[in-house]
């Protein structure tokens, strides 16, 4: 059964992408690439260049022109690319290299059956949902984890492994452990030492690094628990360190002109003006916006009545910040479009960006 979402509620960065569908029940990947019509084919098929003139006289003689040779013709197929295709649907889904390595959606994600199948914590991890991007040319998958934890009083946080891959070059077989704090659905992503992430690259020989009827690749899963059991132990110890440590009104203004600004200039220039940035003439008001913006998230935004006055307090007021005050896209966006663009930024765009460089200058 699919969970209905509220729009109202603080949602995970993946609720409300269209295809996206939750649930409430144990599914395997065949079931829940099923229930998003995300189990077709991909296959790569030639390009070719079309001259506006051959173009036009197809589109409007439904022929080719006379003196176009077969010659001519196979001089304008593109031998450095190919375009990936959806092959029930006839979708083109991108354009990719010679070289790329197609992996069927199906055998992308079969590891996470495996997983499925492991006693974590005298638990189960389940495949909480799945989604597709852009007509399919990105598939992802969420399971969640059977533990959590919490640091001081803090509501919770849920552990999650999220999958994804693409058709269209925009990233590679990825394996990512993702912490959901429970009060707001914040991703809390941080790189830490120990890191969080596993990638397999669309290459050539893709299918024998990820081939589960392989005896060597069937330590894959083992590999993920091991990523989890290494990376949730860093991440607990490095917030329960940002919990200890006090932190100044002044901190906080402090905190979100680093976090926004990228030109040294600028921020010596508020550092000058004890972070007052309405005195510095060379920020631009909407960048200005921003900074206040990411302030105001801090001070009441979803969740911030715990571990107030805390550098935790500033970690979760920015992440609490992206996932559920920044408005992505603009108001003629459909809440589709917004959705999609919130959950590219936020998973691996310039959110993920700005989050990353947050929690390196709390921890620095």
């Amino acid at each position: 059964m699919e969970k209905n979402i509220s729009p109202t509620e603080p949602r995970k960065a993946w609720e409300g992408v269209p295809g996206f569908k939750s649930f409430d029940h144990p599914v395997t990947v065949r079931e829940a690439l099923d229930a998003i019509r995300g189990n077709f084919e991909v296959e790569k098929q030639p390009l070719m260049r079309m001259p506006e003139r051959v173009l036009g006289s197809l589109l409007t003689y439904g022929r080719i022109p006379s003196d176009i040779t077969l010659s001519a013709l196979s001089r304008m197929v593109v031998q450095s690319h190919q375009a990936t295709v959806n092959t029930r649907d006839d979708e083109t889904l991108g354009v990719v290299g010679k070289d790329y390595g197609i992996v069927q959606n199906v055998h992308a994600f079969e590891f996470i059956d495996f997983l499925c199948n492991t006693d974590v914590n005298g638990g189960r991890p389940i495949i909480d949902a799945c989604g597709q991007i852009n007509h399919g040319a990105t598939i992802y998958f969420s399971a969640k984890m059977p533990n959590n934890y919490r640091i001081g009083g803090d509501s919770g946080i849920d552990e999650y492994v999220m999958f994804h891959t693409s058709h269209d070059t925009s990233s590679a077989v990825t394996v990512v452990i993702t912490p959901i704090r429970l009060i707001c659905q914040n991703c809390l992503n941080a790189a830490l030492r120990s890191h969080n992430k596993m990638t397999f690259r669309h290459s050539k020989n893709v299918m024998e690094k990820i081939d589960l009827t392989r005896t060597d690749n069937q330590d894959i899963v083992k590999r993920i628990m091991g990523l989890h059991t290494k990376y949730s132990k860093e991440f607990v110890d490095s917030l329960d360190y940002l919990r200890l440590q006090r932190v100044t009104h002044e901190d906080v203004a402090e905190f979100a002109v680093n976090v926004i600004l990228d030109e040294a200039r600028q921020i010596e220039q508020a550092r000058l003006n004890k972070w007052n940035i309405q005195s510095v003439d060379s920020i631009a008001e909407v960048t200005k916006k921003r900074i206040w913006e990411l302030q105001n998230s801090i001070e009441s935004g979803v969740g911030q009545n715990e571990n107030r006055g805390t550098k935790l307090w500033l970690y979760n007021g920015l992440t609490t910040h992206y996932a559920n005050s920044v408005f992505f896209g603009s108001s003629k966006d459909t809440p589709e479009v917004r959705a999609t663009r919130r959950f590219k930024s936020i998973i691996n765009g310039s959110a993920s960006e700005r989050v990353q460089k947050g929690f390196a200058l709390l921890m620095a």
